[in-house]
């Protein structure tokens, strides 16, 4: 990521937030309170009453009034000691005692106050980071689009306004009143309160000097509103930046921490970051890099990027076809996996189904239409009822009137067969099902057995390195959708491309680094690949000269303290935006996703539930983060010591 972030003069907006500034010294318990619940017993007719006896926390607990000890006990709400809090005086806080590089983020009027009871602080001073205002008609039928959008709804209108940016470090940056367009964004987290969103400008132009100073038209805005830290996403993508700038062809986005505004009402910290296209702005800069087609251009030597989604199958219409269109109108296609599909955990709470939908990120043309505008030469399968493989129960295969569409499922499929057919699979009681072979697709599209090693086989097909950087990523973020979603996968089929599929555009870690409860991988005991149920990620760790080269890319990175700079990265963000953070939570005091539970497992876990107590949800992400990298040391690395989280 740039550091786009140097001295500058900030913009003077006063606002007051409330948060935590730590754990205080404890305090003893004036007294200690007692209930009963009842329990009763079949060795008799009479109930026996059980005492349960607080255990009062030492640490206190927080709200913006009042401070408590909270009782220790299993299922237990009970509160002691509750009382308002109680402030000294606001003191104004000397800019010369912070490190240099902090300096810049304080105004000379920037003040603290503190509960003398148990540390609980509020803050007064300017805003800190870029602002991005977004205003429109207050009168336009849509004028509550940042608030009225539904999970999964398609049904998000595009509401037209202007973009001003200020307060950025660079005034050649800024800009005011810039026609464009703002839609919400996501799938599950377009029902929360705190939404991301869709920003598009009616012209290209660069955004923060994000991509070398990029000129797009479209932008997002990424919430992180399931993150109490706001960091995951910042992180993931730091880390998947890292580790992937060696490799030409992954895309990476690019991202800064902002402030939103809409028609002038504060909405949050979010990241600026680019929006996931093919798209070259004519000026050498790219987002996925491939070229783009022409929409009248109707061969299939042309790039494909797209996404392993549940989302796609017959998404915002009533066509269960494989030509449905799926979100913001994308073609979707769905692909058989043969013999079968191979998981590493069929069978836990979020397998409820084998995907076998994707949808396309790149411009695909549609085939030839008939005088009234109609599909020639397609037969629509019928996909609402299908085979354990995924067959459509009327037998149909080629589904897509695009040759472009039908080119990319046909070649997926062959690509799987030669990936199961390299490795040894086995069913649930562990009799092998399948010896691994050598076998390569021939002139007339099929999978047939070659001479070659497997080695050379899988690598001929595969884009190995970028595979590897996707088994590091996630294996540390340990990301709980890339069995269903938000996995995307490249391959170049132009007249000068490798004709590989590779993993690319690493994307979507606000659940990650532990963050979600129903697919939390232990960060000291687990491998994330015997976790997911992505059957790409799982058959590549079954090949020995793979794991291999995993391990051989994790000691590189490891010498290069790349690990030590995402630590570095992490703690810089909870220092320089501890204002920031703060002034979110105080507009957003509740995490949506909290309440959330899937198979009796609460969506979050309990250290990232309170916003108000990021403080602790900060520690937390750090000794997970922490752990998950010495764990992974003792499989792939040297012996290194555990890894140090403060250079």
């Amino acid at each position: 990521m740039k550091n786009v972030l140097t001295k500058m003069t900030c913009l003077m907006v006063s606002f007051l937030v409330l948060g935590c500034a730590g754990v205080p010294s404890a305090q003893k318990s004036s007294g200690t309170k007692k209930s009963s619940s009842r329990s009763s017993s079949s060795s008799s007719s009479s109930s026996v009453e059980e005492v349960h006896t607080h255990s009062w926390a030492k640490t206190w607990s927080y709200d913006q009034e009042n401070h408590w000890h909270d009782c220790t006990g299993k299922n237990c709400e009970e509160k002691n000691d509750v009382a308002a809090h109680t402030f000294g005086n606001w003191q104004n806080v000397d800019v010369s005692t912070l490190k240099s590089d902090e300096q810049y983020l304080y105004a000379k009027d920037f003040k603290k106050r503190t509960c003398t009871a148990c540390g609980y602080y509020e803050l007064s001073g300017t805003n800190i980071l870029p602002e991005l205002r977004f205003t429109f008609d207050p009168n336009d039928p849509d004028a509550d689009f940042m608030t009225k959008a539904k999970k999964n709804d398609l049904s998000r209108p595009e509401v037209k306004g202007k973009y001003t940016l200020t307060n950025c470090p660079d005034k050649s940056m800024e800009f005011a009143d810039v026609a464009g367009t703002m839609k919400v964004r996501g799938n599950q987290t377009a029902g929360w309160r705190k939404k991301a969103f869709r920003v598009k400008f009616d012209k290209k132009r660069s955004m923060m000097g994000l991509n070398g100073g990029g000129k797009f038209k479209k932008w997002v805005l990424l919430a992180d509103a399931k993150d109490t830290t706001l960091i995951r996403s910042a992180a993931g993508l730091y880390l998947s930046r890292e580790v992937c700038k060696d490799e030409d062809y992954i895309w990476v986005c690019d991202y800064t921490p902002v402030t939103v505004y809409l028609n002038d009402q504060y909405w949050g910290y979010y990241y600026l970051g680019e929006q996931k296209e093919v798209k070259d702005d004519g000026d050498g800069n790219t987002r996925v890099k491939l070229p783009e087609v022409d929409e009248k251009y109707t061969g299939v030597d042309i790039g494909y990027c797209f996404e392993l989604d549940h989302y796609a199958d017959g998404a915002g219409t009533s066509d269960s076809s494989e030509v449905a269109k799926g979100k913001d109108g994308d073609p979707t296609f769905r692909m058989q996996y043969t013999p079968s599909m191979v998981q590493g955990r069929p069978s836990g709470p979020l397998a409820t189904g084998q995907v076998h939908t994707y949808t396309m990120l790149s411009d695909i043309t549609d085939g030839p239409m008939d005088a009234k505008g109609n599909p020639t030469e397609h037969f629509a399968a019928d996909y609402s009822r299908v085979s354990n493989g995924g067959a459509p129960s009327n037998g149909a295969t080629k589904t897509s009137n695009s040759a472009q569409l039908s080119f990319i499922r046909d070649k997926m499929e062959q690509l799987y067969q030669v990936l199961y057919n390299a490795v040894e699979v086995t069913d649930s009681r562990g009799n092998v099902i399948n010896t691994p072979f050598a076998s390569e697709i021939n002139e007339n599209g099929e999978v047939v057995a070659s001479s070659k090693s497997i080695q050379e086989v899988i690598e001929q097909y595969f884009d190995i390195p970028s595979w590897v950087d996707c088994n590091i990523i996630n294996a540390i973020c340990c990301p709980p959708d890339l069995g269903y979603s938000s996995f995307y996968m490249s391959y170049d089929n132009t007249p000068t491309g490798d004709h590989k599929l590779r993993y690319d555009c690493p994307w979507d870690f606000d659940s990650n680094f532990g963050n979600r409860n129903n697919f939390y991988v232990n960060s000291q005991g687990d491998t994330y690949v015997e976790n997911t149920y992505n059957t790409w990620i799982y058959l590549l760790n079954k090949l020995d000269f793979f794991v291999d080269a995993v391990k051989a890319k994790w000691n590189a990175l490891r010498e290069a303290e790349v690990f030590e700079g995402m630590f570095h990265m992490m703690r810089q963000y909870f220092t320089n935006y501890d204002l920031e953070i703060h002034r979110n939570h105080y507009k957003w005091p509740e995490n949506d996703a909290a309440s959330m539970t899937y198979n009796n497992f609460d969506e979050i876990r309990d250290p990232y539930k309170k916003p108000a107590q990021y403080k602790e949800a900060e520690t937390e992400t750090i000794n997970w983060t922490a752990k998950r990298i010495n764990y992974l040391e003792s499989r792939w690395g040297t012996g290194r010591a555990d890894i140090n989280t403060n250079k």
